[in-house]
């Protein structure tokens, strides 16, 4: 967890738009362990949501968020805060 976060945060934070929307074969995959790693990570919240916010800001990304109504159910599950916080920064979350 912590190592893979860390590394994919890195990678995820220093790319261009175009250069994550390259890399979007895996957003099913990341986005599942995203929040997996929310759900287990409280003290990463803060990191997690700089991370969140980059990938919602590609639209290959946002898609695949879309396509995995599991994801939201899951959303449900975490934290209020980061519930709060996710909800507020991304209106693709309410759908």
């Amino acid at each position: 967890g912590n190592t893979e976060f860390n590394a994919f945060k890195k990678k995820a934070l220093k790319s261009s738009i175009d250069e994550l929307a390259r890399e979007a074969r895996h957003a099913p995959m990341m986005w599942e362990f995203l929040i997996g790693f929310a759900a287990c990570k409280n003290m990463y919240r803060s990191l997690i949501l700089q991370v969140f916010n980059k990938l919602m800001q590609v639209p290959e990304w946002v898609k695949a968020w879309e396509e995995q109504p599991q994801l939201r159910q899951q959303l449900q599950g975490l934290h209020e805060d980061l519930q709060a916080a996710l909800g507020a920064q991304h209106e693709v979350l309410e759908k």
